[in-house]
């Protein structure tokens, strides 16, 4: 397993005969210092731990006091303080958090998640629900998991910013427009339009609505939640009477903010 001159800590003992071979204050008495035995760390099971570098970085693991380097100790990923890292993964894909780069499982590798960059993962907690961005899921906790936030398919969450306000949609609770899927013309001044909110904020948006046959109904470009707004009528098709009002139902929405982040889609409930 290599020279047994070898001192990686550079604290003056050789590793054979340190409890600490890499210095980060853990005395393990198995060359290893993390909290994992050496035994352990032989990761691909073929009885040499010195050939097992789970981050590439030219240090086995048995060696590494970061073994899959994301800026977190070892130590520091044993979450339940049970003392052995093996038994915690936080995103359930049955690789430990020790040796798992990305921990959440959310398609942002944990070093990155350091959105303040003080070297401090813990305390970077977007959504204030306790639980730090590179162990959460939803780190904007909007219902949508953060990996499904890769609105372009690019494999780089960092990129997609559908309201263009500089935040990604994975740390943006707000992303731009909301839609509320009731909608109930009747006079009685409650969900009376089809309301959108943040449309206003896209003046160029194009806003268009589909009956179930996937006939075009209702069109229109600017839409604004004031006097350009959907009242449940037709102004297009030739399935329906132009202006008239359309029977009780569900209906989908296609809306191109005009910003080149695409469409949106989904569907609404008209019931007078």
């Amino acid at each position: 397993c290599g020279n047994p001159d070898t001192d990686s800590d550079g604290d003056g003992t050789a590793d054979y005969l340190d409890v600490d071979d890499d210095g980060d204050g853990v005395p393990t008495g198995d060359e290893d210092s993390d909290g994992v035995s050496t035994a352990d760390e032989d990761i691909n099971q073929n009885g040499d731990p010195s050939d097992d570098d789970t981050d590439g970085d030219g240090i086995p693991n048995y060696l590494d006091s970061d073994d899959d380097g994301d800026g977190l100790d070892t130590v520091d990923e044993d979450l339940d303080g049970d003392g052995d890292p093996r038994n915690d993964d936080t995103d359930g894909d049955g690789i430990p958090n020790y040796i798992d780069a990305d921990d959440d499982g959310d398609g942002v590798a944990s070093s990155t998640e350091d959105l303040d960059g003080d070297g401090n993962l813990f305390n970077d907690d977007t959504d204030g629900d306790g639980i730090p961005n590179f162990l959460d899921s939803d780190d904007d906790d909007d219902g949508i998991p953060s990996a499904a936030e890769d609105i372009n398919g690019d494999g780089n969450l960092f990129n997609d910013d559908t309201d263009g306000d500089g935040k990604p949609n994975f740390l943006d609770a707000f992303e731009g427009v909301i839609v509320h899927q009731m909608l109930s013309p009747n006079g009685d001044g409650i969900n009376d339009f089809l309301y959108l909110e943040g449309i206003q904020d896209f003046p160029n948006n194009k806003v268009n609505f589909y009956n179930r046959k996937g006939s075009a109904v209702f069109k229109m470009t600017g839409y604004d939640n004031q006097d350009r707004v959907w009242r449940g009528t037709a102004n297009t098709g030739f399935l329906v009477n132009k202006g008239a009002g359309l029977p009780d139902g569900t209906y989908f929405y296609v809306i191109d903010l005009k910003n080149g982040t695409g469409v949106m889609s989904g569907f609404i409930v008209l019931k007078r």
